[in-house]
């Protein structure tokens, strides 16, 4: 068979009516719009661990904040926390030798978690 008739077959069926049946999403997934993040990245001369997490919502990034202390207590981890109105940008490093060590990348995982639990649940005070 030519490609010419096969190109025109194909083209017919493609005329065809389509059927939808109930879309896929949602609606309050339309709702909840995807949020970029930053990626962790190594600044300054001591190469820091530094990532920046931006909230839509105040009460979400002051969530965010206090459970951050509390975990920076238990872990007995100091970090570096820089609030600029939606923006939380954490600091890793630990300072006893300069250094970005495993503790400093389990807490930069225990925020990360955290951020998607407050983001993406549908209420976070239920947490």
């Amino acid at each position: 068979m030519k490609l010419s008739r096969l190109h025109e077959e194909f083209i017919e069926q493609s005329r065809r009516p389509m059927v939808f049946g109930k879309l896929p999403v949602q609606t309050r997934e339309a709702e909840a719009p995807v949020i970029a993040v930053d990626k962790w990245r190594e600044v300054g001369t001591k190469k820091t661990l530094t990532k920046t997490f931006k909230f839509r919502l105040i009460d979400d990034r002051n969530f965010f904040v206090r459970k951050l202390f509390k975990h920076e207590d238990e872990v007995q981890h100091p970090v570096l926390l820089i609030i600029d109105g939606d923006k939380v940008t954490l600091g890793l490093i630990t300072h006893g030798i300069d250094q970005v060590t495993d503790q400093d990348k389990e807490f930069a995982a225990f925020a990360d978690a955290l951020f998607k639990e407050i983001v993406y649940s549908v209420r976070h005070e239920q947490m």
